[in-house]
């Protein structure tokens, strides 16, 4: 699910590029607009579309606590606002801040939320960000305002005419930031695609650096139409990571890292976004004596234990299977289009690998082992809670048979 929107996100992106060159609107060797569309409407939509961003940041940190997500989600609509309300002050072409420089930030931006740490306290997030905001919004005013007295910008335009090498870096550098945006945050609940959905568009904007043209001002009459889509791909990939992100709390175990019984039973009725084609087999995983565990060492090493064995079921058995917490010290494994055989043989392994564990605690180092029960569904018609209720049979076996074993049960398939 997370890649399908992602991949939106993506989409969204390389239509609006399509689109800012699609001939009859924007000449693609000057960058006018051939349309007629009042700048200040522009301005009202693209400040419109930024507030909300700003918005809806920082309305999600008391429940994402996502500090990287508060940074760009308001800084970055932040300086769309104010490029603006200084575009909207009357001013000759040198007056203004160039595009480049603000390509730049943008590009800053970015590379920043890769490195910026996720989480921070609420009173220093909110200490940072409006500290960082104010230092923006007088730094940028600061800079109109001197531009036409004080030679702060270079002529880049001439450069990037004459020296193409210098065009060929900018693209390098971008193509850079959007191979490490793809290679990260693949755990980002919609970041990486939000990230990577602004870099393409960056991208796609930018290309007119390679293209020589007479008049510089021509880039300005694009911006605007570029802010506003940038805008609405940042508003669009935070709600979506703050919606995952409340989603994914409601059906995560906070101690074992995996998902918890609310979301098994939702996978049983087959209402989650786990598809379950056939074959299908489930299996019930228990570790063997727990309870001396928790009298021994503690109940802290006990979590410590539990922790540690359901972060190695989950390492084993992914991608083939999914893992809950099912009660207490037992685990739920969903194997989809896997059979009784082979769902046997991934966890036979995963058995053997617990069995030869040293979990460190803070009681010592604990040893383990766990006893297995996997039954597979014959059929569709078959409810998945049969499939349990065998899984639960074959659990009982192993742990008759002298427990840190595997048995296997099969149910009878239905008749027609």
């Amino acid at each position: 699910m997370k890649k399908k929107w992602g991949l939106l996100l993506t989409v969204m992106a390389v239509a609006a590029g399509a689109v800012y060159y699609i001939p009859g609107a924007i000449d693609f060797f000057t960058g006018r607009l051939k349309v007629s569309f009042p700048f200040y409407g522009q301005a009202g939509l693209g400040m419109l579309l930024s507030t909300l961003t700003i918005i809806m940041a920082w309305l999600s940190f008391p429940r994402v606590h996502n500090f990287r997500v508060t940074w760009i989600g308001v800084l970055v609509p932040l300086a769309f606002i104010e490029w603006y309300s200084l575009e909207l002050i009357p001013s000759s072409f040198n007056d203004r801040i160039p595009v480049y420089f603000w390509l730049a930030y943008l590009l800053l931006q970015i590379i920043l939320f890769l490195v910026l740490p996720d989480s921070a306290r609420r009173k220093t997030t909110v200490s940072v960000v409006v500290s960082a905001a104010v230092l923006q919004s007088v730094g940028l005013y600061l800079m109109r305002y001197f531009s036409d007295r004080l030679p702060l910008f270079p002529d880049i335009n001439a450069w990037l005419a004459e020296v193409p090498v210098l065009s060929a870096c900018i693209f390098a550098v971008l193509i850079l930031v959007l191979v490490i945006t793809l290679r990260s945050d693949r755990d980002g609940f919609y970041l990486g695609g939000m990230l990577t959905s602004l870099l393409l568009f960056l991208f796609i904007y930018t290309l007119r650096l390679l293209v020589p043209y007479g008049d510089p001002a021509s880039l300005y009459e694009g911006m605007s139409f570029a802010i506003m889509v940038m805008a609405l791909l940042l508003l669009n990939g935070i709600s979506l990571h703050w919606f995952a992100r409340v989603e994914h709390k409601v059906n995560y175990d906070p101690l074992l890292k995996i998902y918890n019984r609310q979301f098994a039973f939702q996978i049983l009725e087959e209402k989650s976004s786990i598809k379950l084609k056939q074959p299908v087999s489930i299996a019930m995983v228990d570790l063997d004596y727990f309870k001396k565990v928790n009298d021994n060492y503690g109940h802290q090493a006990g979590d410590e234990v539990l922790f540690a064995v359901a972060q190695k079921v989950q390492q084993t058995i992914l991608p083939a299977g999914v893992v809950c917490r099912y009660g207490g010290e037992e685990l739920i494994v969903f194997f989809p289009r896997h059979n009784r055989k082979e769902a046997s043989a991934i966890l036979e392994k995963t058995r053997r690998q617990i069995s030869a564990m040293k979990i460190r605690t803070v009681a010592g180092i604990v040893n383990v082992t766990v006893s297995i029960g996997v039954c597979e569904r014959p059929d569709k018609g078959t409810p998945l809670a049969k499939v349990v209720q065998g899984a639960d049979k074959a659990l009982y076996a192993a742990k008759e048979a002298g427990r840190n074993r595997l048995r296997s049960a099969s149910l009878q398939l239905k008749s027609k």
